[in-house]
């Protein structure tokens, strides 16, 4: 490594101070000479690695310093153009709040147009009456509660003499700054954004972070800071950081251990966001005995962690690295590279854990999810200890939230168009409603999905689904399963891509017969949701007490009356909680014309494109809405559901004596116009029809 030039020939130029050059920010980490060039170079690690040529070494193969990102470094002289040192924290934040856009001096500036060219605005003209009147208010520092200074850009005349105003140090002597200064001018500031400034070290922000005694939020992203003194910070950090309980340092380069080192000097601290610092791992990185490995003791305060955007991979490292932290309850690891999540058996455990964020992580298997609910202490374990209790109890009586599909991607499945390393095989194999479904079927303990409760007739309805699918042999509840490879199935792929010739809707997947072993298999809760379902033939509700709630309308069209509206699954007592009390299987025919009330029942079939006239079987949940089960209807029809006119429900099973309209025919025709209501409500049950009117494509 070459010796560094004197301090005193480079003047600002020193090891360690960072610097700008336009939009890019660097740290100078050599100054002197780089042969046979004559004199003095910068030896720059830029932060944005593009920015580099080399990794510190000169053309000859001489290494000048080291650099954190390979590739992020290069040379500059001194007098490069719009390089910069910064400014001092109360120069930026005069600059930013005291200047007038159109004066620069604070003075009233006169009323005027201004004018844009179509590349902003597209050439509208806007007047700003009484501007001189709003920087007033904003011109008293004192009132200022939140400021942001992180990495904005003060106008001065053209975009030619553009000037960076950038914190680089705390106080500016020179500048006639003293100790003190900050306090006096800005002592309410409560919200700190001093992302992608100049600030070198910690010392520095502690210098800030001192004179503001109510400072709670400090954001610090993008600042390429020197690392934390070992073996523990200097005391007079923890009086500076004493209120700070949000701390936020998004592509800083710092590492955990790093933060362990700096956990002292923040014993309030609440939520701590470490994104995008390209994090492999939460063991130590230095070998030396003064990085504190442990955490015990650390950040008692804090509930919130944000780890998104790293290269985290082993979910038993980050579960032993934040194990001491006491308060922790949520984990958020979107977009990481975790793919498999063991089952917990003993050792460190999250004891407070609420809710972990898994956007984005390349998992692949619905028992990686079901071993991560083993990993949620429920009130069993905090009494008995992670070590003593029994695997299958963890998750009973649990309770915990779940993030696994971002709000970007709400439809269904990943966007083939937009690839990305970021995407869970699991999550894009399946439809978005199908993948929450077996989600909430799967994991007994999981109260929020997605930021979207999970509620108790959402958790039974998905049980009684997926149990049926299972029990029917479904490859939808096969898919994303290890065991399936055990049992000769074949991978199948995303729900809903493929594309048929009959108006493009993917047909029904081929069921197939599995054993109860299978079953268990392929879906650990089986056994507890059959004896939870499974029908009794002899507790089977009569359908005539449904059907007394159905009259007759005027029009000669059967209507439910305001009785039926309050009818549940459990009319006669005895089906309550069955399978046969809410899974219905009913027979769907596609018709292009209105079934008849009197000895016409029967729906007109369509011929051609799957209308061959035949009914076919379909089983819905009794509480489904006919929103819904009007995609499942059409689809069974080979329609599309916005080819769908109306639904029309064939109702048997009825007294002829309550309905006079329909003599001998013991049926009733009953229109499904409202669709935010479900089958129960319209009194549909196992055996009925449901004539699905599409219009006939051939006129």
């Amino acid at each position: 490594m070459k010796r560094q030039a004197d301090a005193s020939t480079t003047g600002d130029a020193v090891v360690g101070r960072r610097v700008s050059v336009g939009a890019h920010r660097g740290t100078i980490r050599y100054v002197g000479s780089v042969p046979p060039t004559d004199g003095i170079w910068l030896g720059i690690e830029w932060d944005d690695p593009t920015r580099g040529k080399h990794d510190g070494v000169a053309s000859d193969g001489t290494s000048y310093f080291n650099v954190r990102v390979p590739g992020s470094g290069s040379f500059l002289r001194p007098t490069a153009s719009k390089l910069s040192y910064g400014s001092s924290f109360l120069q930026a934040l005069r600059a930013k709040y005291l200047s007038s856009p159109s004066t620069g001096d604070g003075s009233a500036p006169s009323k005027q147009q201004h004018h844009y060219s179509r590349r902003n605005l597209a050439e509208i003209e806007i007047e700003a009456p009484n501007m001189h009147g709003v920087i007033q208010r904003t011109a008293r520092l004192d009132r200022l509660r939140q400021v942001g200074l992180g990495g904005w850009k003060a106008l001065r005349g053209s975009a030619a003499n553009e000037e960076v105003q950038a914190v680089a140090l705390a106080i500016d002597p020179r500048l006639g700054e003293l100790p003190g200064s900050i306090r006096s001018t800005c002592p309410n500031i409560q919200w700190l954004d001093l992302s992608m400034s100049l600030l070198p070290d910690w010392d520095q922000v502690a210098t800030i972070a001192a004179e503001l005694d109510r400072l709670d939020c400090l954001i610090l992203n993008f600042v390429r800071l020197a690392p934390v003194p070992r073996p523990s910070p200097p005391t007079r950090w923890a009086a500076a950081f004493a209120s700070i309980k949000d701390l936020r340092l998004d592509g800083t380069m710092i590492a955990w251990d790093e933060m362990l080192a700096l956990a002292p000097a923040l014993p309030s601290l609440e939520l701590l966001q470490l994104g995008q610092n390209r994090l492999t791992s939460l063991a130590a990185s230095r070998g030396d005995s003064a990085t504190p490995t442990d955490g015990a003791g650390r950040l008692p305060n804090l509930h919130t962690l944000i780890l998104e955007d790293n290269l985290l991979c082993s979910w038993d490292d980050v579960v032993a690295a934040l194990a001491p932290l006491p308060a922790l309850e949520n984990l958020y690891l979107t977009r990481n590279l975790i793919a498999a999540i063991p089952r917990y058996k003993a050792g460190p455990v999250l004891r407070r854990l609420k809710h972990v964020g898994l956007c984005r992580n390349p998992i692949a298997t619905w028992e990686d999810l079901d071993n991560l609910e083993s990993w949620f202490p429920s009130d069993c374990t905090r009494a008995k200890g992670p070590a003593s209790d029994a695997a299958g109890d963890r998750h009973q009586g649990s309770g915990f939230s779940l993030n696994l599909i971002p709000l970007n991607e709400a439809g269904d499945g990943a966007d083939p168009a937009q690839p990305d390393r970021h995407v869970s095989p699991l999550v894009s194999s399946f439809a978005a409603h199908d993948f929450r479904a077996i989600a909430v079927a799967r994991l007994a303990g999981l109260e929020t999905l997605d930021r979207t409760p999970v509620t108790a007739r959402e958790r039974r309805d998905a049980e009684l689904y997926v149990f049926g699918k299972v029990d029917d042999g479904s490859r939808l509840t096969t898919r994303g399963v290890a065991a399936a490879s055990s049992l000769g199935l074949k991978a199948q792929g995303p729900l809903g891509n493929s594309q048929e010739p009959n108006g493009g809707v993917a047909v029904d997947e081929e069921a197939v017969a599995l054993t109860m072993d299978q079953k268990r298999l392929v879906f650990p809760r089986y056994d507890e949701l059959k004896r939870r379902f499974s029908p009794d033939a002899e507790q089977v509700a009569s359908r005539s007490v449904e059907r007394q709630s159905i009259e007759v309308g005027q029009s000669g069209v059967a209507e439910p009356t305001a009785t039926t509206a309050t009818r549940t699954a459990s009319d006669s007592g005895a089906a309550k909680g069955t399978l046969k009390a809410k899974l219905v299987e009913v027979r769907v025919t596609r018709s292009a014309e209105e079934p008849r009330q009197n000895g016409g029942q029967e729906a007109t079939p369509v011929a051609g494109d799957g209308g061959d006239g035949a009914a076919r079987p379909v089983k819905l949940i009794s509480s489904t809405p006919l929103r819904l089960a009007k995609i499942k209807l059409a689809k069974a029809v080979s329609a599309r559901p916005t080819q769908v006119q109306s639904l029309w429900a064939v109702l048997s099973g009825a007294d002829d004596s309550h309905h006079a309209s329909t003599p001998g025919s013991g049926r009733l025709v009953v229109e499904l116009d409202d669709l935010s209501k479900d089958l129960l409500w319209y009194g549909i049950g196992s055996g009925d029809e449901i004539v699905v009117i599409v219009a006939d494509t051939a006129s």
